[in-house]
């Protein structure tokens, strides 16, 4: 009887244990840790620029404010074709780079900086104030045509430093506002193609060409969205606003023309000058 209850006891012990073998193998994981928003992050990105300029003549003339050479007595008023809306539009790429803080499970704080290039060019005919046909701008002397006369304007670099608020509606999913300090490099340019009493030109009277450049320090805001990707890997897209007020800024001062003043083809123009930028990004978040 004894070896008869052995015998019933191991048999069960075998039933039993690859049944237990099983319940250890069905066992789950452990979940993975939850995603999280905080750490650095750099990528690359790519997008486009649409320049908002516009350009607001002063004055033509010896006479006009801010001309620092003797005057001549002459200022003449522009004409209708001031202020001229100037939007040039480029391909814009840089790279950005930052850091993210995961506050609460649905806010992000973080602060962010990016670097791009960019060639937003737009150009009128004429001088800009000085281009309607005849030229009030020019009393008692009318001609028919502005030659190669031109005025332009163009955007180049630009950068920012800026804050972000993130709201996590889901954890592979970050909304954004942001806003900051931005800068860009301009080129402002007039061109006297043709002279006023040579070759039709509207103003000038000797063939001039000038580029002025500045960089201007404005503000930036706007928003967007990050996608989390496989890994670490971040995609992006973002639009933002930069604003950068008035470039006072003036041509041909020290361009003295024989028989004539130094400064007889002296003008000056506000400038107003604003991007938008919509930019495709990806990034890494590397802790």
């Amino acid at each position: 009887m004894r070896r008869l209850l052995i015998a019933l006891t191991a048999v069960a012990a075998l039933i039993g244990t690859p049944a237990l073998a099983a319940d250890m193998a069905l066992k789950a994981p452990p979940p993975p840790p939850p995603y999280t928003w905080t750490g650095f992050y750099g990528g690359v990105q790519l997008g486009g620029e649409w320049a908002n300029d516009t350009w607001n003549a002063q004055c033509f003339g010896g006479n006009c404010p801010g001309n620092f050479l003797p005057p001549t007595g002459e200022m003449f008023t522009p004409d209708g074709s001031s202020p001229a809306n100037l939007s040039g539009a480029s391909v814009r790429g840089g790279i950005y780079a930052g850091y993210n803080w995961q506050v609460r499970p649905a806010w992000v704080v973080g602060g962010e900086a990016d670097f791009a290039w960019a060639n937003a060019s737009s150009t009128v005919p004429g001088l800009v104030g000085c281009s309607v046909i005849p030229q009030s701008c020019v009393p008692g002397h009318v001609t028919t045509t502005l030659g190669n006369d031109s005025s332009s304007i163009r955007s180049d670099w630009d950068g920012s430093v800026r804050a972000r608020l993130g709201f996590v509606p889901s954890p592979a999913v970050l909304l954004y506002a942001t806003g900051g300090v931005a800068f860009q490099r301009f080129d402002a340019a007039e061109n006297c193609g043709s002279t006023l009493f040579g070759g039709g030109g509207a103003w000038c009277l000797a063939l001039r060409s000038q580029t002025d450049s500045t960089t201007l320090v404005g503000w930036t805001a706007g928003g967007g969205i990050d996608w989390r990707l496989a890994g670490n890997w971040i995609a992006r897209v973002e639009y933002r606003y930069e604003g950068f007020g008035n470039w006072q800024t003036s041509f041909f001062a020290n361009s003295p023309t024989a028989g004539q003043a130094a400064n007889v083809d002296f003008n000056s123009a506000s400038l107003r000058l604003g991007t938008n930028i919509l930019t495709l990004g990806l990034a890494y978040k590397f802790f």
